[in-house]
């Protein structure tokens, strides 16, 4: 018996020695763990700011891009001070507008491509040519950052973030307000793209078997691409096209319709634009009677050059076009890009 529980006690004894190495093998690892998790909560509390900072950052890139392509219409100089002025009434530090860019959008791609000749003094004049296809300055970029102090990530080696914010704003410009679109669809024939369609309905246009709509020279002529687009995109006011007029059909779209409707879908004048319903169109040149002005939505289109279709959709019947003003006006400014 006494060997027996000399046996046992010294099993004991073991197995106590055994249970304080345990311990001491887990507390290394626990302090281990609790500062790791310390890092944690304290690099959370740092990533928190700088998500506020970028918000921020984000803001007034907006607000200095929308000012800044207001501010190309209304004197065309002093672009960067302005943007930098407004910016910092908004709360912004000096120097954390980073760049300040005219330029050109292209819809079609989504890409801005700054105009070198008026990155800081930016007329409308300075960028009319700039681009192969003539399209002027329409844009403005603005980029912001701010270098932003880190308290506890430190702690894990990270003393600095950097939350940045970049837009781009696009103006729609013209000459006067948006007024009358120069598109016709035959509203009499058997093959009238309208027939049948109440307000709220639907109805195609397609370049493949066109004939019963196109273009009308109101505001110019028509046949020029480059009149159609900036007619497309800005409207043209004409106090001579009324119910009953008479006006002369532009021909052929050049294979630049897609083009043209891929920018007057991402404008905002493709929720409401005024087109005319006329006679029955001719075959090449001639004219057509305006019978009635609707207002229409464009929806969007499928295929491209010669198999361009697209969607649109009746908003109102027998509306009056407004006349506009007259004086070069910015129309409206929108964003395009906002990161």
């Amino acid at each position: 018996m006494h060997v027996g529980g000399g046996y046992v006690m010294a099993k004991r004894r073991r197995s106590d020695r055994e249970s304080q190495r345990q311990r001491g093998i887990i507390l290394p690892y626990f302090v281990l763990m609790l500062v790791a998790l310390s890092a944690f909560m304290a690099y959370s509390v740092d990533l928190g700011a700088g998500w506020s900072n970028k918000v921020d950052m984000q803001r007034g890139a907006d607000q200095g891009a929308l000012a800044g392509v207001l501010q190309v219409q209304v004197s065309g100089s002093g672009v960067t001070s302005y943007v930098s002025d407004l910016t910092q009434q908004n709360g912004l530090a000096g120097g954390e507008v980073t760049a300040t860019q005219c330029g050109v959008f292209n819809p079609v791609n989504r890409c801005f491509t700054a105009c070198n000749s008026c990155t800081g003094s930016c007329t409308r004049a300075a960028c009319m040519a700039f681009g192969a296809d003539g399209v002027r300055v329409n844009a403005v970029r603005v980029t912001t950052r701010r270098s932003l102090l880190t308290t506890f990530a430190r702690l894990v080696g990270v003393t600095n973030f950097f939350p940045q914010g970049e837009s781009i704003a696009v103006g729609r410009f013209s000459d006067s307000a948006p007024c009358l679109m120069p598109l016709g669809v035959d509203g009499v024939s058997n093959q009238s793209p309208i027939a049948g369609v109440s307000v709220g309905g639907m109805f195609n246009l397609g370049v493949a078997g066109a004939g019963n709509w196109g273009k009308l020279d109101i505001g110019g002529n028509m046949s020029s691409g480059t009149n159609f687009e900036d007619a497309m995109l800005n409207g043209t006011c004409s106090r001579t096209a009324t119910v009953g007029s008479t006006v002369s059909v532009g021909t052929g779209f050049g294979g630049s319709l897609d083009h043209v409707m891929d920018q007057v879908l991402l404008s905002p004048v493709a929720n409401g634009m005024v087109i005319s319903v006329t006679s029955r169109f001719p075959n090449g040149n001639g004219t057509v009677q305006i019978r009635e002005f609707i207002k229409v939505a464009f929806k969007g289109s499928t295929g491209s050059g010669g198999n361009w279709r697209g969607q649109f959709q009746i908003l109102e019947r027998n509306v009056t076009p407004p006349v506009g003003g007259g004086g070069t006006g910015l129309v409206q400014r929108y964003l395009v890009s906002s990161q």
